[in-house]
């Protein structure tokens, strides 16, 4: 009787050391589980933190990048604007300095302005505008006349 009592404790101290392991797996497995979705959700808190960072520092650079590309595009055109403006008031003191366009500009009403009269007037603002690639056309004005010669 000892001895099959022995078998009986000895068997029912197994069952009991089984259902401690599978109880002890459970806590195991709930505990692996709590830790995996820890560390899932945390990951995924990071990568969207950083993503929103990362967006937000791209948008600052691309602004800065289009911010300053504008301001070297409009500082080119201002330097262009100026450099025509200046060639075109050097040209205009030129005509205006200029013996031949100087009559006409300054020719009063009582003086008629023939083509005899013109046609140096003409030569001369041609040779002008074929000698300033930038100039398309010279108009000249006489007030006095109310008349304009290109």
């Amino acid at each position: 009787m000892v001895i099959g009592s022995g078998k009986t404790l000895k068997g029912h101290l197994q069952k009991l050391n089984k259902a401690e392991k599978l109880q002890n797996g459970k806590e195991k497995k709930k505990e692996f589980r709590r830790i995996f979705w820890g560390i899932s959700i945390s990951l995924i808190v990071t990568v969207c933190l950083c993503m929103g960072v990362m967006n937000q520092v791209v948008r600052t650079l691309i602004t800065e990048q289009n911010v300053n590309d504008a301001m070297e595009m409009f500082t080119e055109i201002q330097g262009d604007f100026e450099e025509r403006n200046n060639a075109a008031n050097r040209l205009a003191t030129q005509i205006l300095l200029d013996d031949v366009c100087h009559d006409m500009l300054y020719a009063g009403t009582d003086n008629s302005l023939e083509s005899w009269v013109l046609t140096p007037i003409y030569r001369q603002i041609n040779q002008y505008q074929w000698s300033n690639p930038m100039v398309d056309s010279i108009y000249l004005y006489n007030r006095a006349q109310e008349v304009f010669l290109t």
